[in-house]
């Protein structure tokens, strides 16, 4: 209870079997909608708790990429459908997220500000060189269009969820029992192989000649197909406008105005340097800004949308090869020497044909090579599986031997459902007998050994039944009690929405 009320999360895969591996994996069956919201408006409300259409969408296009499904190559009706069924799956996760937080909140869980700034803080996101950097937290927040309150909400509601999740298994689980099962699981030994791969990675891996690209483009048919790809794509092709610049920061708050006048005298000095010395000198040695100033302030090429305002409209408008005048941002002061300009344009069709030519050809193999690959899993078919991933540039990453107290298991992380198909399998080069696809992106999981050490006195096979068995009553025990709070809750779908095509 101590590790769940520390970070809203297990700190050991032990503690991730029994209490962290529910994450809306239910799905509930009828509309429970009371009533449907007219157009316009946010995209649903739960108990009075409207769900922004902003958020909607946000969900949506997440879905859409881990998907990693063109729409565009569907006939207009499945296309269609296909898209609302994506938009309906993106609404209900929100609203079961929704449902469970407002059932924490009613048994009184709360989430202090001290755990929630912990947990942003060891985003990996917003890590540099292993220290939380602010302004990666603010990128991301500009290139998302949330603010910092509706961010930091939407963590506390993620970790009251998962708490409340946590506290269900553990009612299911008996208190000795658990201890003499983690005492087992630290001396049982598994290493495991997995290769995951991603429908794009499969296509780029299917090798084609320039012989049969050429083949390809060379009927009159396939060209006009290729031209209608590029037509459709043209985003794609597209290269924004964007600078490559130089900068020296001095570090000041707006809010202080001692720092600012520091700031200001500082800069004055630099200005000094800067008539007898090279911008990217100057920069090394006065710029606060360490993590570019080691590589003489450079921050190489960017669009705009990647920097702050100020910063962008600076660097955007300013002359190649002059210094600007010190720009004022969040982080202080900025002088911006732009190096280099480069003009929005479009790559031409006939420079990327041949790459398009590729792309709709391994498009076509890639239903039968997913199907060649299960057949081979099916039949636990080890070595003409390996040579076929091989072929496809799809490695096998080992984990090396770990055992099931760690606080993460190589390769597998704490997804469970791979941890349960890693669980099943009992000999050395044994392959589960299918290839599991969880939210766009395929799995192949193979057991290199499995070895029981001396501290371990149970039975292998046994402990992982046990493991299974554990999680799936508690599954079971959770789903039963959510299904039965949405079934209570006022709901209301903005169905004009559901029915707009993105």
């Amino acid at each position: 209870l101590d590790t769940i009320r520390k970070y809203g999360r297990p700190k050991s895969v032990f503690a991730g079997i029994i209490f962290g591996f529910i994450c809306f994996t239910f799905v509930f069956i009828g509309n429970p909608a009371d009533m449907s919201l007219q157009s316009g408006g946010p995209a649903a409300v739960v108990n009075s708790v409207p769900i922004p259409a902003m958020e909607f969408m946000q969900q949506l296009e997440q879905l859409e990429r881990r998907m990693g499904v063109d729409l565009k190559q569907f006939p207009a009706e499945q296309r269609q459908k296909f898209s609302a069924q994506m938009r309906q799956r993106a609404l209900e996760t929100l609203i079961q997220k929704e449902v469970v937080y407002q059932s924490a909140a009613s048994v009184g869980l709360f989430v202090p500000d001290e755990q929630l700034r912990d947990v942003i803080q060891n985003y990996d996101a917003f890590q540099e060189d292993g220290r939380f950097r602010r302004e990666r937290y603010d990128m991301y927040l500009n290139a998302t269009g949330k603010s910092p309150q509706a961010f930091e909400e939407q963590i506390r509601k993620d970790i009251a969820v998962q708490t409340l999740q946590n506290l269900f298994v553990v009612g299911s689980v008996p208190v000795q029992g658990e201890i003499t099962l983690a005492s087992e699981l630290k001396g049982l030994k598994l290493n495991v192989e997995v290769a995951s791969f991603e429908k794009r990675q499969l296509e780029k891996g299917i090798k084609l000649s320039a012989k049969k690209k050429a083949a390809f483009l060379a009927e009159e048919k396939n060209m006009q197909v290729a031209q209608s790809y590029y037509q459709g794509n043209i985003a794609k092709y597209e290269k924004k406008e964007r600078v490559k610049a130089r900068h020296i920061l001095v570090a000041a708050p707006r809010e202080d105005s001692s720092a600012v006048a520091s700031a200001k005298e500082k800069l004055a000095k630099i200005s000094e340097a800067l008539k007898t010395k090279d911008f990217a000198e100057v920069a090394k040695e006065f710029s606060d800004d360490t993590a570019s100033a080691k590589n003489g302030g450079d921050l190489g090429y960017f669009e705009k949308g990647r920097m702050v305002k100020e910063f962008e409209n600076a660097a955007f408008s300013g002359e190649v090869g002059k210094v600007s005048e010190p720009v004022q941002t969040q982080y202080g002061f900025h002088l911006i020497e732009v190096q280099e300009k480069q003009p929005a344009s479009v790559t031409p069709f006939e420079e990327v044909k041949s790459d398009i030519a590729e792309t709709l050809m391994a498009q076509g193999q890639v239903d039968s090579v997913m199907a060649e690959l299960s057949q081979l899993v099916k039949e636990g078919m080890g070595s003409k599986l390996g040579r076929k991933l091989k072929s496809l540039d799809i490695k096998w990453e080992e984990s090396g031997a770990f055992d099931l107290s760690q606080d993460y298991l190589p390769v597998i992380g704490d997804n469970e459902k791979l941890l349960t198909s890693a669980l099943t399998l009992e000999k050395s080069g044994e392959i589960f007998p299918e290839v599991i696809s969880l939210d766009g992106r395929n799995y192949i999981i193979k057991l290199k050994s499995i070895e029981k050490t001396a501290a371990s006195t149970a039975d292998p096979a046994k402990q992982r039944e046990q493991t299974l068995r554990t999680i799936s009553r508690s599954g079971e025990i959770f789903n039963r009690w959510i299904t039965m709070q949405r079934d209570q809750a006022k709901i209301k779908l903005n169905d004009s929405l559901l029915a707009t095509s993105f």
